[in-house]
């Protein structure tokens, strides 16, 4: 299920952090409530056709957050990445501000999270990725997906 406001956020992520040869892929979709895994992996190939989930390990709200953080300090490597204004990190940090506060509402105390083990989903990692699955009872639950590659 879209999340409004979502493909803006993310191609504005993506364009923001695009540098020489780094292009960084975001996404987030909002999954029903009350999922299994295996009713989350139906519901994300509605969007994904391609995407298949082998033996996903359950994680935590800390770890997804240092994965993310990680991405969203990531600069490039020797030779490549992205450099930037003040004016331009200014408004880089609040686009991605934007975007930890669309998923913060998906992850609260109940939240199940899942990590590893998901293929077919967009991006191609070799800096860094990060790829969640957020379960949840009561509420929506979330994919969430970043990487960047060369």
């Amino acid at each position: 299920m879209k999340i409004d406001g979502v493909d803006e956020l993310t191609a504005e992520l993506e364009q923001l952090m695009y540098g020489l040869n780094y292009s960084p892929t975001f996404g987030l979709l909002r999954l029903p409530a009350g999922l299994s895994l295996e009713a989350a992996e139906a519901a994300v190939v509605l969007t994904y056709p391609h995407a298949r989930f082998d033996k996903p390990i359950l994680s935590d709200a800390e770890t997804l957050w240092d994965e993310v953080d990680y991405g969203f300090r990531y600069r490039g490597d020797y030779g490549s990445g992205l450099t930037l204004s003040v004016d331009e990190e200014t408004r880089l940090q609040a686009v991605q501000e934007r975007y930890r506060d669309l998923a913060r509402g998906f992850i609260g105390p109940g939240s199940v999270i899942y990590t590893g083990g998901f293929a077919g989903l967009p991006g191609y990692p070799v800096f860094w990725d990060f790829r969640y699955i957020v379960l949840n009872y009561d509420r929506h639950g979330l994919l969430l997906v970043g990487s960047a590659s060369d």
